[in-house]
């Protein structure tokens, strides 16, 4: 809940800056949006979805543990489905986590480079050491 509410208050302070930057942006011709004002308002969506992935990680990673804690079953059958997802789910918390730390970098290089493969820039992004030639 912590990590969710700070997520999210990131998000509201980037969207609110993006917000002021289109109001005192100075636009020259009417329906142009100004280039920082555009740049702005990707940083806020971009912060939005990385904020999501990192809380939909933590929630799915925890939820069942945290809903067996909170109601707690005296059946024997339910209590092993409760351990087998959570001996499923916590180990995969590290994968949750490479998805949404690995997602900025992979889209600035999609963006960069189109024609590449998903799996071949993932593929660099984890080999190589010098992934930034494929950014620029």
């Amino acid at each position: 809940l912590v990590i969710a509410s700070s997520m999210f208050k990131i998000y509201l302070t980037i969207y609110r800056r993006a917000a002021r930057m289109r109001r005192y942006t100075f636009q020259a011709a009417k329906g142009k949006q100004n280039r920082r004002a555009t740049i702005m308002d990707n940083a806020a969506s971009e912060s939005a979805k990385q904020a999501m992935l990192y809380v939909a990680g933590l929630s799915l990673t925890y939820s069942v543990n945290g809903f067996s804690v909170m109601f707690p079953s005296h059946k024997v059958r339910s209590n092993e489905i409760v351990y087998l997802l959570g001996a499923v789910l916590l180990p995969l918390h590290g994968f949750w986590n490479f998805l949404a730390y690995v997602r900025p970098r992979f889209m600035a290089i999609r963006q960069r480079n189109e024609e590449i493969p998903s799996l071949l820039i993932v593929k660099a992004i984890i080999c190589s050491r010098n992934v930034a030639n494929l950014i620029v």
